[in-house]
């Protein structure tokens, strides 16, 4: 892979987030959601990162276009690390249509 992969970057901008290194995160994660191709993985971890430098706004607004452009937080769900911000009413309420969707008749 190339050193500026948007992949890449954004595993690294995990990494800064997950050791305290709040700027490197930031900067890494900027640069990774600037760069082709923008998957859902990349913004996962966008999220990811966001939420854990403090950056809850960002981290909803991650959320939300998570659920447009994929219609799953799967992998948030299961992360520990993402806990505090599936108690946020905000994420609640972007996740419920995600985690009904197809599995309960209207009116349930």
């Amino acid at each position: 892979r190339k050193p500026d992969d948007s992949e890449v970057r954004s595993h690294l901008a995990l990494y800064y987030a997950m050791t305290g290194l709040e700027t490197e995160a930031n900067e890494e994660i900027q640069a990774a959601r600037n760069r082709p191709p923008a998957d859902v993985d990349v913004l996962v971890r966008a999220v990811r990162v966001y939420e854990l430098t403090g950056q809850r706004e960002a981290a909803i607004a991650g959320v939300s276009e998570l659920v447009n452009r994929s219609d799953s937080l799967k992998t948030l769900e299961g992360d520990p690390d993402m806990a505090n911000l599936r108690k946020d009413p905000r994420y609640r309420k972007l996740a419920a249509p995600a985690s009904t969707s197809g599995t309960e008749s209207p009116g349930s």
